[in-house]
């Protein structure tokens, strides 16, 4: 991930999406980035190791609102999801600003 960033800024001074559920990957990534990254994504499954790489490295982040148990089952739990991981990442400090929310797919 290291390289990828850095290969890749060297080309571009746009903002990069990272993206892996590789946590050291990640933070490889995050460290190597110049100027604000956005994390893509970080669910309720994962957001205790990586909410806090979101405060380290100051970047934004894409909420994925899947649940522990996986895809949503409907808009109530969606939107329960949703706030959990609101509450979680503003009580670390990271403004809403910084927070970009995706809604999982729903099913027909």
């Amino acid at each position: 991930m290291e390289w990828v960033v850095k290969t890749v800024q060297e080309v571009t001074d746009l903002p990069l999406s990272l993206d892996t559920t590789n946590p050291i990957a990640m933070e490889a990534g995050l460290k190597a980035h110049k100027g604000k990254a956005l994390l893509n994504s970080i669910s309720l499954v994962r957001m205790e190791e990586e909410l806090p790489l979101v405060v380290k490295y100051n970047c934004d982040f894409v909420g994925l609102l899947w649940g522990r148990d996986g895809l949503p089952r409907d808009v109530n739990e969606r939107g329960a999801n949703a706030l959990e991981l609101l509450n979680s990442a503003t009580a670390l400090g990271i403004p809403t600003e910084s927070i970009w929310l995706t809604l999982s797919p729903h099913r027909r």
